[in-house]
């Protein structure tokens, strides 16, 4: 669901595109820009999906302002290829870079898209759908933070960490006061003082892997009480859901990392970027495939 006055593109093959630069497709080399910086708005053509992109030579002289044999002498022998930068009117992101093969004929406004716009009305919807950086701070109560930029933390309010730890799993150590750091695999707080844990236990049925929670006595003997401990499900409760639930997950995480390896691939031979966005926007309406901190898991 898009946010109240969250804009969208009209969903139709001939919505407008806004050229922001246009460029000799290879390596750059400091003078394959043709035209920039431009804002200069056309309806492309669209025709089957999965072809090539096109583009008509005169359009190109007609927004870089060069004699059209120039230009072919320029682009050289062979089938020539151009680099648009594009985006939607008024909008500067999200932008577009999409290799066009140069037709020596046709109308002075030809930029021919394989398969229209729609994959670029998609990603522009979802963009403008995702709540903004500040939304999300206030909302999870800063819960998230970013891992480039850490908060810094006053000096007078660092906390020398407890005399004791305790090491529950190897290489990690827990304190009593980061208790509202930790959460339990079902996002219950736990309580300071962590349970015994003993050896791991596989449920047959669901093949869910739990652990059996015990309390110390020495909590209960001094009074010292702590919050309740966390009380697990039975496996059987949820095991088939749950099994099922990361199946799901995990062959969507194996189908978006094989298409991401594709389009890398592709624009990596031919510089075209809509394999990269079709991922993208295919990874927008996929849950759990995204780690807390925003990387992808595939």
């Amino acid at each position: 669901m898009l946010h109240a006055g969250s804009p969208q593109v009209e969903a139709r093959e001939e919505a407008t595109i806004q050229v922001r630069r246009i460029s000799k497709y290879g390596v750059d080399t400091g003078k394959n820009t043709l035209a920039s910086p431009l804002r200069l708005d056309v309806k492309p053509s669209s025709h089957e999906a999965g072809g090539t992109h096109t583009v008509s030579v005169a359009f190109l002289s007609r927004a870089s302002g060069v004699d059209e044999k120039c230009l072919l002498a320029w682009l050289g022998p062979g089938q020539p290829f151009i680099k648009l930068e594009w985006t939607y009117p008024e909008y500067d992101y999200p932008k577009w870079t999409t290799r066009h093969l140069v037709l020596p004929d046709g109308p002075d406004d030809h930029v021919g898209l394989s398969g229209g716009t729609g994959f670029a009305t998609r990603m522009f919807n979802h963009v403008q759908s995702f709540p903004s950086a500040a939304t999300l701070s206030s909302s999870q109560g800063q819960r998230f933070s970013s891992t480039r930029h850490r908060r810094a933390i006053p000096q007078n309010s660092r906390k020398s960490p407890p005399e004791s730890t305790y090491v529950g799993r190897p290489g990690r150590s827990y304190h009593g006061n980061w208790r509202q750091q930790r959460y339990s695999p079902f996002h219950s707080p736990l309580r300071d003082t962590p349970p015994a844990m003993s050896p791991p236990s596989w449920d047959d049925q669901s093949s869910v892997y739990t652990e059996s929670v015990s309390t110390p006595s020495s909590d209960l003997d001094t009074g010292a009480l702590s919050p309740s401990p966390v009380q697990h499900p039975e496996p059987k409760q949820f095991g088939d859901e749950c099994s099922n639930r990361r199946l799901h997950q995990q062959l969507q995480i194996e189908a978006l990392g094989q298409q991401r390896r594709e389009a890398e691939e592709l624009f990596a031979q031919t510089g075209d970027t809509s394999g990269l966005l079709h991922v993208m926007a295919s990874a927008a309406e996929a849950n759990g495939i995204w780690h807390p901190g925003g990387l992808p898991r595939f």
